[in-house]
């Protein structure tokens, strides 16, 4: 799995994870994943270059 698919599930987790506990840790962990998530989004991919 690409990193950017990868870090796409780990927001995508931690969304559905909030939903069911809604916790100060659940909601640092989602800012965490989904912020990773798009710091890689916004950077070119190795696709762009060849």
């Amino acid at each position: 799995m690409d990193p950017l698919s990868a870090a796409f599930a780990a927001c995508s987790l931690a969304r559905v994870a909030v939903l069911g506990e809604n916790t100060a840790e659940q909601r640092r962990r989602k800012a965490d994943a989904c912020g990773r998530y798009e710091m890689l989004k916004g950077q070119p991919s190795i696709a762009d270059h060849e």
